[in-house]
């Protein structure tokens, strides 16, 4: 399922390439009013997607992954995750009290989640380009802020001559 001529490139080079292992696969370009119909009632067999992750997993993971998910509209669990490990594991994870736990609790989840296959990654970009004028600067490094744990943030830049913030 596909919305837009973009995601129609990489739908049909992905079914090329199905192909090549025997697997047929057909997409599909809806408009956005009914893909946004079918995404909600998980009327799909494989759509295009990604999940911007948090600086630190926790509640949101309810609504990604947990099998109560499944039975709400507009959830993310867009994969149908369903499973017991899982929802443990996102218990787990938000009982935490210390950093030590969390991150334990969370490899735990992640490990589960790589286990159910439930992803096909079609592309990744190491790096964030930004095109802008000459006149702004940045931090050297980026400030690790919640809301945009990866990247930049142009909430950080400032314009030559003005002094950051």
């Amino acid at each position: 399922m596909i919305r837009d001529r973009d995601e129609e490139r990489l739908a049909r080079n992905f079914a090329a390439s199905l192909k090549c292992i025997g697997v047929e696969a057909n997409p599909r370009l809806f408009d956005e009013v009914q893909y946004q119909r079918r995404r909600q009632r998980f009327e799909y067999d494989m759509m295009t997607g990604q999940w911007l992750p948090a600086a630190v997993p926790g509640q949101e993971q309810l609504n990604r992954w947990s099998t109560e998910s499944l039975i709400r509209k507009n959830s993310f669990n867009l994969a149908g995750a369903a499973s017991p490990a899982i929802d443990a594991a996102i218990a787990n994870l938000l009982a935490s009290r210390t950093g030590e736990d969390s991150i334990w609790a969370a490899r735990a989840l992640d490990r589960i989640l790589l286990s159910g296959f439930y992803f096909v990654p079609l592309q990744h970009a190491n790096a964030i380009w930004c095109a802008h004028t000459a006149a702004l600067r940045h931090p050297e490094h980026t400030p690790l802020f919640p809301m945009f744990p990866f990247g930049f943030t142009l909430e950080s830049w400032w314009t030559q001559g003005a002094q950051p913030r």
